[in-house]
């Protein structure tokens, strides 16, 4: 129809730094530090992949001499044809690793040089943890063996002075933002800027990692360069973030058709393909709106995890369906029989906030407090709800005349945020933070 239908402003022109590196010869590429641990208490085995690109016209001898924590990571010397490229493999072992956790994020150093001959021509270091992930039978995320309870909020790069452009400040607010909160877990529709994931890393907040495959009709993806961009962006997010720890989740949408028709599904498969061959140590899934007239899709039962959109008793839904709050408890019961295998997540939930007024009206700051106490509540009763995270964080704009279910809206900005738009915590935030606080990561 031409008519926009994003879920958020999109700025334009250059969002994010941009650096110049000097490349002598040999260069240091798509390097991922990937441990294999059997149970929590054994030793550690690293591998260390990379590529090593050669950009001078004769073939040169590689090199590569590193170490993780100070233990060394052997590596074999390779010729690199001129104009060309060649995959290293390191080992290392660890004894007594000291793992990554939500409330204890231990990391290690990892330092890699590249030498020309016997010339040092490039260092690359990296920060990385030692934890696993797995799904069990029934259908709860282990991180190293102990399931998990996750609670956070969603967040956006937006600020009122700078869009989109955010720098290190306004990323350690809004790390503060979710460690006030009690969160142990994040989102976002896009993959978040690097240093935010190193922050995530060093706090322990643990990431559900998305690119922005948004709300596409299912006839889209049999357009098969539009599953081509996909799976583009799919590999550049996995290669550049698959060494930070607290990346959990490789999410290939959000909200696309409740329905996958055949060009949707053959994008699913595809990118489970590329997400096993890039980084085996995560897990997969995809977020979807939560809508009790969508009955089982077969080709969710193929991924990890599901994120389930649930806005019961703030939206009405196809034919009304999700307007009463109290039928949320027997949907997701049923989502849970439908998917036992997969470990289910709520992507998302909320209510827009900006006055105060009566708990029963829709866009009072009392209405929000209610809506997301019922909500926790209800999550809290079913052990196999891995996670939860509020929609939003903080308020952000959106798109001329957005109202966003709120009678008295502020368009263009969405209110479901814990914190308005100039920062201030929204009474909501206090309520949701002693749940958080006295729930905690773990089952």
């Amino acid at each position: 129809s031409g008519s926009f239908d994003g879920g958020w402003w999109n700025y334009t022109g250059i969002l994010r730094e941009v650096y110049l590196r000097r490349v002598k010869n040999l260069d240091l590429e798509d390097v991922f530090v990937r441990p294999r641990l059997r149970c929590s208490r054994c030793a550690a085995r690293i591998f260390v992949d990379l590529r090593v690109a050669n950009f001078a016209s004769r073939g040169r001898r590689a090199s590569i001499v590193g170490s993780i924590g100070g233990k060394p990571i052997r590596f074999r010397a390779k010729r690199v044809g001129g104009r060309g490229s060649r995959k290293f493999r390191g080992r290392a072992r660890i004894r007594n690793p000291r793992l990554w956790w939500p409330d204890r994020p231990h990391l290690y150093t990892v330092r890699l040089s590249a030498y020309d001959g016997g010339r040092q021509v490039q260092r690359y270091t990296v920060h990385t943890g030692i934890r696993t992930l797995d799904v069990n039978r029934l259908g709860r995320v282990e991180l190293n063996g102990r399931e998990l309870n996750l609670r956070g909020a969603s967040i956006h790069e937006d600020s009122p002075t700078l869009g989109a452009a955010l720098g290190r400040p306004q990323l350690r607010r809004t790390m503060e933002y979710l460690r006030n909160l009690g969160a142990h877990m994040t989102r976002a529709h896009y993959p978040l800027h690097p240093y935010f994931l190193e922050l995530a890393d060093r706090k322990g907040i643990l990431v559900w990692s998305e690119i922005p495959v948004f709300r596409m009709a299912s006839s889209l993806f049999a357009n098969t360069e539009v599953r081509a961009k996909a799976l583009r962006m799919l590999r550049e997010e996995i290669l550049r973030d698959r060494n930070h720890p607290s990346v959990m989740v490789w999410s290939l949408g959000n909200e696309n058709a409740s329905r996958p028709g055949t060009g949707l599904r053959k994008y699913i498969r595809k990118a489970e393909r590329v997400t096993r061959d890039l980084d085996p140590t995560r897990l997969m899934g995809i977020a979807t709106s939560g809508f009790p007239t969508v009955e089982k899709q077969q080709i969710y039962t193929e991924l990890d995890v599901i994120g389930i959109n649930d806005y019961f008793g703030w939206y009405s839904g196809p034919r009304g369906t999700i307007s009463d709050r109290n039928q949320l408890g027997g949907y997701l019961n049923r989502l849970h029989s439908d998917y036992p295998n997969q470990a289910l997540f709520i992507t998302e939930f909320g209510a827009e906030a900006n006055r105060s007024g009566a708990v029963g009206e829709k866009g009072t700051y009392e209405f929000q407090r209610d809506f997301l106490k019922y909500h926790l509540g209800i999550f809290a009763e079913r052990p196999f709800i891995n996670g939860a995270l509020i929609w939003n964080l903080r308020d952000f704009r959106v798109k001329p005349g957005w109202a966003g279910g709120n009678p008295f809206p502020h368009p263009p900005v969405n209110e479901k945020g814990l914190v308005d738009d100039s920062g201030r915590l929204k009474p909501a935030f206090s309520d949701v933070r002693a749940i958080y606080r006295a729930t905690g990561p773990y089952r």
